[in-house]
This record gives structure tokens, sequence and C-alpha cells, in this order.
């Protein structure tokens, strides 16, 4: 008998998936430096989330603690 590819019984969640810069600035706007410090369903990957912390830093967004900074906030108005 032939198969035919079935889709996966449910869609993964965006999170797993997703570049976690815009998420990482969010936190750190509201004071959260850490996000893998929040409750999640589905927790951030933290390979994700550090590429998002190295991409925010060379763009100086955050500083080494993870505070937003001017440029960041700035950022998050565009």
């Amino acid at each position: 008998a032939e198969q035919t590819a079935a889709l996966p019984a449910f869609t993964p969640p965006e999170i797993l998936e997703a570049d976690l810069s815009g998420m990482l600035l969010d936190c750190a706007a509201f004071g959260v430096a850490d996000p893998s410090s929040l409750s999640f369903l589905d927790p951030p990957p933290a390979p994700a989330l550090n590429e998002a912390r190295v991409l925010l830093k060379a763009l100086h967004a955050i500083d080494d603690a993870g505070r937003l900074t001017e440029a960041g906030a700035a950022m998050r108005k565009l």
C-alpha cells in the first residue's frame, strides 16, 4: 500500500520557532532581564534566547545586564 504524508497532529508553538528578539526587547522594557524566569506554556528555547540577547546587545538595544537602553526604547517604537 502506498503511504501518503499526513499533517502533524498539532502545529508547533510559535515560540519554539520564532525570532525572540522582539519578545526579549519587550521583556527588557518591562524590567524582566531574564525571560526564563517567567512562566510560559512552552518555554522559549535557551539557544534562541541567547541569539536574541547577542543581537540586541550588538545593536545596543539592551545593556550587559539585559536592561533596555535608549536605543532599545526607540527600536520598540518602530
